[in-house]
């Protein structure tokens, strides 16, 4: 629909609000985790800089683990706006 407004998309990670241990990289697109993950509470978490759009029902993004850490514990997902960062999604 040529001229209607559209929502941002998510393109890069918010660098302004991040969780402890979490370490974004320049590129905005890839972040370490530098924490000790010595408990469920110790935990980095991140957010794109846009949420995906309401009206999407369907949403694709890609991701690569590179290192899995330690303890081998990873979580991945989608959370609302105002989440804890400190909390797994």
């Amino acid at each position: 629909m040529a001229g209607a407004w559209q929502e941002p998309v998510p393109s890069e990670l918010n660098i302004v609000e991040t969780g402890y241990g979490v370490e974004v990289q320049r590129d905005r697109l890839s972040v370490k985790y530098v924490g000790e993950g010595r408990h469920s509470l110790d935990v980095g978490a991140v957010q794109a800089n846009h949420p995906v759009p309401a009206h999407q029902l369907v949403y694709y993004y890609e991701l690569t683990c590179v290192d899995q850490g330690e303890h081998r514990k990873i979580a991945i997902g989608f959370a609302e706006k105002g989440f804890k960062l400190n909390r797994q999604p």
